[in-house]
């Protein structure tokens, strides 16, 4: 049986505490003082803490393997308490000294009250973590450049336009060879076989070099279809505190009145962004017809004296094909953003309030801390900034496409 979601999760906590103290009340002293008095006082402080979990994407696997958003909600509470312990002692010094006594352990476990849960995002938090994200997302668009994913496409492109360059070489020097058997075309059986002589001679060197262009085909085609990328991980966190005035306290365990300590509250929010740029090459949409040329389109172009503008198409295509590919997009493939709310109830270490001045006290005792955190994560169904576009480098040259070249040998073809 699946789980259903949101699924909510509670877990119990149970703080105890615990004191041991001796003391004497009284008697005459120092004849006869009164039996010491022994006990464990036990306090017990109980909390709940809850999360609540939304549902994965059920495509999750996939989104994870191409950088996608496979971010899940949550939302709950927790609840933390320390008590620092130690100990005190104290005598009555003017008066009846049988009076007395000392105490050890855990003594501001009564003292532990958790405060109330503060939700929803601080705005300055926010504010300050947006600010942080922004310049963090120019900073990679003025710097990153995909890493090493990029550089190992940018020697793919390499690979592909070579036999592209080479094949464009072939028709030039072909174009020159028909050119060179022009004064024949009054002789068409002279010229056929003219022309027949240079499309064997030349149809040799061109079929491998359409084997590689199809191969490269196949490689950019499942570099397109596959989940090839580069990711850059960035974030952003702002945070926003408060602090309550303080208020001094009187101790109520044992040496009521005699020890003092100040209580005071602190809010801590924070706002933090989190997700990573993905960089990929934009463009793949044309690869298929482009580099499905083949040899049987060039015969027609030869035995049917199809216009030999079809090869400077051919050839701004690949141009233009290229072009594209020198670029690349980065944008966030996925971003999410935490809220944490943090409000503790801190009380300082005990402390002599000098206001006994007939009896002699020691006291060291710890502090103690109450806390309660409200958390919420998910993922951002927007993207608060636009996209950047850069340039793939390492590309070289695209000089050898020289149309207007190619164009002017052809022109002076015959027939």
């Amino acid at each position: 049986m699946g789980v259903k979601y949101p699924l909510t999760k509670t877990e119990r906590k149970q703080y105890i505490y615990s004191v041991d103290l001796e003391y004497v009340n009284g008697g005459t002293y120092p004849a006869s003082c009164l039996t010491p008095i022994t006990r464990e006082d036990v306090t017990v402080v109980n909390a709940v803490d809850t999360a609540t979990l939304g549902a994965s994407p059920s495509n999750w696997r996939q989104l994870i393997a191409t950088g996608g958003n496979a971010t899940s909600t949550l939302l709950g509470t927790r609840h933390r308490a320390f008590v620092g312990g130690g100990g005190y002692s104290y005598i009555f010094v003017s008066g009846n000294k049988c009076i007395r006594g000392h105490a050890s352990g855990a003594l501001g476990g009564n003292q532990i009250s958790f405060p109330a849960l503060i939700t929803g995002a601080s705005p300055i938090a926010d504010s300050l973590a947006r600010e942080k994200l922004l310049a963090r997302y120019l900073e990679a668009k003025n710097s990153w450049r995909g890493g090493n994913f990029m550089a190992e496409f940018a020697e793919t492109v390499h690979m592909l336009r070579h036999p592209i360059h080479s094949l464009y070489k072939n028709i030039t020097g072909m174009a020159n060879r028909f050119r060179s058997i022009r004064k024949l075309h009054r002789l068409p059986k002279a010229y056929a076989e003219a022309a027949g002589d240079i499309w064997l001679t030349y149809s040799f060197g061109w079929k491998p070099l359409f084997e590689d262009i199809s191969d490269g085909n196949k490689a950019i085609k499942k570099l397109a279809a596959g989940t090839d990328h580069d990711t850059k991980r960035i974030s952003a966190n702002g945070s926003s505190t408060d602090v309550t005035s303080q208020v001094i306290g009187n101790v109520t365990s044992g040496i009521n009145n005699y020890a003092s300590y100040y209580s005071y509250l602190k809010t801590s929010r924070s706002v933090r962004y989190f997700g990573a740029l993905r960089a990929r090459p934009e463009s793949f949409a044309t690869v298929a017809e482009t580099f499905g040329f083949s040899p049987s389109d060039i015969i027609p172009a030869i035995w049917e004296a199809i216009p030999w503008s079809f090869f400077v198409d051919y050839f701004v295509n690949v141009q233009q094909v290229i072009d594209s590919w020198r670029f690349a997009s980065s944008d966030f493939s996925w971003l999410a953003v935490t809220s944490r709310n943090t409000t503790q109830r801190i009380h300082t270490p005990w402390f002599d309030a000098n206001n006994h001045p007939g009896i002699l006290l020691n006291c060291a005792v710890g502090g103690t801390s109450a806390a309660t955190t409200w958390v919420s994560r998910g993922p951002m169904n927007s993207i608060p900034y636009g996209t950047f576009r850069f340039k793939i480098p390492g590309f070289g040259s695209l000089k050898w496409v020289n149309i207007g070249s190619l164009m002017a040998t052809i022109n002076r073809s015959r027939p």
